[in-house]
């Protein structure tokens, strides 16, 4: 946790990752719950644009994987309902970064409950998956 990944984009210039806690695992939001043998899980991160553009976060950028390789992308329909009295921040939707931005907030991913335990958060960058431990 707290360590920082830098990674180089294309079109956006430098970006800075961190995991900022241990992932924490929800049965729902709101009125928003995960499918029977499920559970959400949200990942909190702080991202910092430290290149010279606009940073736009795509969904598809980052992306949880289990342990077996099956990926799981953002559930949209809970991170608009996950309140920040849930997990402390808020969820990540259509983020963008101004240069020298930084933002804190969560990624959740919906994922069957025994998929859990070891689960990775992966940064899809430039077709450069890299996977960063989210103490689960």
């Amino acid at each position: 946790m707290n360590d920082t990944l830098t990674v180089n984009t294309a079109f956006d210039g430098q970006i800075g990752f961190t995991i900022i806690d241990t992932a924490q695992t929800f049965t729902g939001f709101g009125t928003t719950e995960a499918q029977p043998g499920s559970v959400y899980v949200s990942v909190p991160v702080e991202v910092v644009n430290l290149g010279s553009q606009i940073y736009f976060h795509t969904n598809d950028t980052t992306v949880l994987v289990d342990t077996e390789g099956t990926t799981y992308e953002v559930d949209t329909a809970a991170m608009i309902s996950v309140p920040v009295s849930d997990v402390g921040f808020n969820a990540f939707f259509l983020l963008t970064l101004s240069p020298d931005e930084s933002k804190r907030g969560a990624f959740v991913y919906e994922v069957p409950q025994d998929k859990v335990a070891g689960a990775m958060l992966r940064l899809n960058v430039d077709n450069n998956p890299i996977d960063m431990i989210i103490g689960l």
